[in-house]
């Protein structure tokens, strides 16, 4: 059995920025012929803002838990002793989204947010979701890891 368990949180950009990325990869691909140093940082800067994301690494033989962000293979974040994990909570969050430019529409949506609470009130975010269950199921394997249970916050 592994003493080692490293899980995607969420990604480090928003979905536009991904969705940013993947077009500049497909450019790159087709601007090889006409202009290849273009096409080198275009698909460079559209693989960093499609891979770069957050990541929790559980290490149960050393008894840590790092939370860190992934860019391009390098690793940047906060170590945690796993004795200081007090808590998983998960949020039920009231969302406001403003549309249009002209006419203008607020929609409200609820979404569900995922933590770890550290005994010295710090806090690590794995990630939200508007399906609960999906969070849910991320969170549980973290859990188990733990031996904790998933407490939810209305």
């Amino acid at each position: 059995m592994t003493n080692r368990f490293d899980v995607f949180t969420h990604h480090y950009f928003p979905f536009h920025f991904i969705a940013l990325g993947v077009g500049m990869i497909i450019t790159s691909i087709v601007s090889v012929p006409f202009n290849f140093a273009l096409a080198i940082i275009l698909f460079i800067a559209g693989f960093v803002f499609t891979t770069s994301h957050h990541r929790l690494r559980i290490d149960l033989e050393h008894n840590s838990i790092k939370e860190y962000l992934w860019i391009l293979g390098l690793k940047n974040g906060k170590e945690f002793s796993i004795l200081d994990v007090e808590l998983i909570y998960i949020n039920k969050v009231k969302v406001s989204t403003a549309y249009g430019f002209v006419a203008r529409v607020n929609v409200d949506q609820m979404i569900f947010k995922g933590f770890i609470k550290m005994t010295s009130e710090e806090t690590v975010f794995l990630g939200e979701s508007k399906n609960e269950e999906k969070l849910l199921s991320k969170m549980r394997l973290i859990a188990e890891i733990l031996n904790l249970e998933i407490r939810k916050n209305s």
